[in-house]
């Protein structure tokens, strides 16, 4: 009998996957290029023919464009061209500022020196202003080092972390941000560095940080410049049990996971997850906790690849989980907790940037997982697509998952669609042979027969947001705050 219900769970699994790499580069318009791509591409014709104030007004409206979009796609390349306008406008401070942002986001924009040559000395003051490294002192300037003796620290007199615009605050992702930046002798936040897996809130906190103002650092009563760094929403380090209150068949494989039975903890939570994922009532933040869970199993058996993606993946169902310590489990819960969702770009900042260069080959799908059908989605007739943005890194392993666009409602289809998206392993891409990491989308087909996948969304675009649901036993997710 369960033979026969699989089977007819197998035929009722009508689905399509669609893989696209995004594209980094601006070419020639192109069929396949968006209205996005068409509009930077005519901003780069104003900036060739010097036309200024023209580009300038059309980067400006781009920024906006790609602010509405939930991940800030596409703010980048909009603000690189702002930047350049704005040098050729004179406006070296505002260039400056917007040049050095938009590299935050994508250090990999006009790479080659030759490409910003060819915007005369608009490019020139661009080249000559690029992101400097993580902890690295900016040329021409002198930094105390925060361990100085008697060195009084810089203190912030005047501007706040902003509120995030809405589409951004509802997308369910873990929000995190570390910025790094210059206070000089009077007091003023330069060559700023922000680290965070979301272009869109790069974007609003250093716009923001911008009109932040600081009693400069002294050192024997002088003013010094010095390097200050800020952690928006740090990891609050809560025990997993902390955050979402176990009980029942939850807390069994819990009790398991602590007495380090890994795959007695993981068979019960396969059961579970299967049988969960079909039960109409299911919560959101339960599926979230039992990816979680099963992440944990599945580090502890010495499966790492697909236990780090899961875990990521249970951060974006539930955002909460991204605070949890996992320090309980042992050396399976340290290795989880290094892969927070984006974390990995805390210590390979730059290498999860596609670099220009060459042309880029597209990762090829060595193998796929079907996403389970779930049985309250086809007694209901659900039928839809569902949009996930995957990190393919340069092992061909699938890295921070999100939803982009949901068709949930809710009935475990997201979830179904980022646990498989876990079992994909891919042949890397690849410039000049050498793998490279790259953003990839991916559509999802439930319950269409017949029917070819609908155009895949790039970073021009403006995908929905997710919609809340409340994840019982969790409480709704907590605000941006940041540490006094």
């Amino acid at each position: 009998m369960k033979l026969r219900s699989a089977l007819l769970l197998f035929a009722a699994l009508l689905l399509a996957w669609a893989p696209v790499a995004l594209a980094a580069k601006a070419e020639p318009p192109k069929a396949s290029e968006t209205e996005f791509d068409r509009r930077i591409n005519e901003i780069d014709a104003r900036l060739s023919r010097r036309e200024w104030e023209p580009a300038a007004t059309a980067a400006r409206a781009a920024v906006e464009e790609a602010r509405q979009s939930a991940l800030g796609a596409g703010l980048a390349r909009s603000l690189s061209r702002l930047a350049l306008a704005e040098a050729g406008l004179g406006r070296t401070e505002d260039a400056v500022w917007h040049w050095q942002a938009a590299q935050n986001m994508n250090p990999s924009l006009f790479k080659a020196a030759d490409t910003l040559a060819s915007f005369g000395a608009a490019g020139e003051l661009l080249a000559a202003n690029r992101l400097r490294r993580l902890d690295e002192p900016p040329a021409g300037i002198a930094i105390q080092p925060a361990d100085t003796p008697g060195l009084q620290p810089a203190r912030r007199l005047q501007g706040d972390v902003p509120e995030l615009p809405a589409k951004l605050r509802e997308l369910s992702v873990p929000k995190w941000l570390r910025l790094q930046a210059v206070i000089d002798e009077q007091g003023r936040l330069r060559q700023p560095v922000a680290i965070s897996p979301i272009p869109g809130m790069i974007y609003e906190i250093l716009e923001a940080a911008r009109s932040w103002r600081f009693e400069p650092a002294r050192k024997d009563g002088a003013p010094v410049a010095v390097l200050y760094d800020l952690v928006v929403n740090a990891p609050a380090e809560k025990p997993l049990t902390e955050i979402a209150p176990l009980s029942g068949d939850l807390a069994k494989i819990e009790a398991l996971l602590r007495a380090k039975s890994w795959r007695e903890a993981g068979k019960t939570a396969d059961k579970l997850w299967i049988n969960a994922l079909d039960h109409p009532a299911t919560s959101r933040g339960f599926l979230a906790v039992m990816l979680a869970l099963r992440a944990l199993a599945q580090a502890g058996a010495g499966e790492e690849d697909g236990a780090i993606c899961r875990w990521q993946a249970a951060q974006t169902l539930e955002p909460l989980l991204y605070h949890a310590d996992l320090s309980a489990y042992g050396a399976p819960g340290e290795l989880l907790e290094r892969f927070r969702w984006g974390r990995q770009m805390s210590d390979r900042p730059d290498a999860l940037k596609l670099t220009p260069g060459g042309e880029v080959s597209r990762p090829e799908i060595r193998s796929q997982v079907p996403p389970q059908y779930t049985e309250a989605a086809r007694r209901a007739g659900r039928q839809g697509t569902i949009l996930l943005q995957t990190l393919v890194d340069d092992r061909g392993t699938v890295r921070d998952p999100v939803v982009l666009e949901s068709m949930d409602n809710p009935m475990g289809l997201d979830a179904s669609a980022l646990n498989a998206l876990c079992g994909w392993r891919f042949k890397p891409a690849a410039i000049a042979g050498k793998p490279v990491p790259i953003q990839y989308i991916l559509t999802v087909n439930f319950g269409i027969q017949g029917t070819s996948p609908p155009p895949v969304l790039g970073w021009g675009s403006s995908p929905m947001y997710m919609p809340w649901y409340a994840p019982e036993p969790f409480p709704r997710s907590t605000p941006i705050v940041e540490p006094p």
